[in-house]
Parts: C-alpha cells; sequence; structure tokens
C-alpha cells in the first residue's frame, strides 16, 4: 500500500508540474507575440532591419522571367516615408494612418523607413512597347493617389484595365488620402478615359465601407481573361 501511495503522489506531483508549466509557456508565448516591436524610423532599429531582410528575401526569389519585385511603396511622390504595420503579418499596412482606432486591423505594430514611387515611375520602367493589360492595386487608401500620379501614362494608353480599391458611402478607413468612389475616382476616371466596369465588396463595418472595382480604358474591346472580381 505505501509503495503504490509514493508512486501515486509522484504521479500526481509530476502531472500538475507539466500543466504548470505547460499554461507558464503558452503565457509567455502569448505575451510575446502580441507585444508589438517597438516603433521607430532609425535606419538601424530592428524595424528596418526586417524590412531590409525582407527585401533581401524577396530579391533572391526566383520567380521567373516575367516577374519582377521592387521593394518600394507607391505614392503620389518620391521620396522615403514611414511605413506604418497593421494586421496579421502586415496585410492592412500602409503610408497612412487608420482613421478609426477600434478597427481590429489598425493595431500598430512597427514602423519603418522605406522608400517611395509613384506608379507613373513604375509604368515607365516597363518598355514602351510592351502594352500593360492590368494594373492590380491594393494600397490601403493609396489607391486613387497613386492612379493621379500616372495620369500622364494612363492617358498616353499605357493601360487597359485597373483594379483598385476604393471606399464607399463617404465611410474613411485611413486619414489623410482620398480614396472615395463617388467623389474622387469616377469624375477623375471618366476624364482620362476609363470607364467603370463592376465593383465588389470586399470589407465593412459601421466605420469603413471598401470594394474592389475594375475600370476598363474606353477603346479597348478585349475581354479580360479572368474574371478579376
Amino acid at each position: 500500500f505505501l509503495f503504490f501511495s509514493f508512486f501515486f503522489l509522484l504521479f500526481f506531483f509530476f502531472f500538475f508540474f507539466c500543466i504548470y508549466f505547460f499554461f507558464f509557456f503558452f503565457f509567455f508565448f502569448f505575451l510575446m507575440i502580441r507585444r508589438p516591436p517597438r516603433s521607430t524610423l532609425s535606419s538601424s532599429s530592428a524595424a528596418s532591419y526586417v524590412y531590409k531582410r525582407q527585401v533581401k528575401k524577396i530579391r533572391e526569389m526566383d520567380l521567373g522571367p516575367r516577374h519582377s519585385v521592387v521593394p518600394a511603396a507607391i505614392s503620389p511622390r518620391r521620396g522615403v516615408a514611414s511605413f506604418r504595420e497593421y494586421n496579421l503579418l502586415g496585410v492592412s499596412s500602409s503610408l497612412a494612418i487608420p482613421a478609426h482606432r477600434d478597427e481590429y486591423w489598425a493595431k500598430e505594430r512597427s514602423v519603418s523607413a522605406v522608400a517611395m514611387i509613384t506608379l507613373g515611375d513604375l509604368i515607365d520602367s516597363i518598355h514602351p512597347n510592351i502594352q500593360i493589360k492590368l494594373v492590380k492595386m491594393d494600397l490601403q487608401g493609396y489607391d486613387f493617389q497613386a492612379v493621379e500620379s500616372a495620369r500622364e501614362q494612363l492617358v498616353a494608353g499605357r493601360v487597359d484595365w485597373i483594379q483598385a480599391e476604393v471606399w464607399l458611402g463617404g465611410k474613411v478607413s485611413y486619414e489623410g488620402v482620398l480614396n472615395d468612389l463617388v467623389r474622387d475616382w469616377v469624375p477623375y476616371m471618366q476624364e482620362i478615359g476609363f470607364e467603370f466596369i463592376k465593383a465588389k465588396r470586399n470589407y465593412s463595418s459601421p466605420h469603413c465601407e471598401e470594394a474592389d472595382v475594375l475600370w476598363r480604358r474606353q477603346g479597348v474591346d478585349s475581354e479580360p481573361t479572368m474574371d478579376f472580381l
């Protein structure tokens, strides 16, 4: 009986020790993944180091002869700016600041200094003999101003189709940028010779209303080879 009691107590303490260790490890790990990196713009900062490492990794990818990666942010102007990482894996990251901090994706995780180029610069980097069939964008608020920066190239007919993310119903997702479908996009796209084809809502909340919109340059007869939306 004593022998049995001894092994029972030993098993009992071992069992609770494992449970205690598991919850302690889980709590520590949870704190680590929930804690955002410190925000900084220093070129020697941890955030900038991570950005440089990601750029290096992307450049080393073998994407084939028809793919090229430009490690820069698309913006209405050239230069260097603060790029803020939001949401899981940075999928809502932007040069802009969220207009509503209570949105689930609006928690800032880090800030990095990044190079900026315009959409016009990117189009000009492609040989003029190559007709660009589609420009697909999701720039977290900067879609409209990116298209504005490429006015000369778009009027010249370099691009046939444009897909972009827009805001609906007068709602604003990011501060300090223009991206409303009715107020900004429709009059501008008509002015530069593009027509609205269709739209698909992709996000809705009490404060934000977003959709992907497809535009076609007037005079383009060909249909897209795939359903973009």
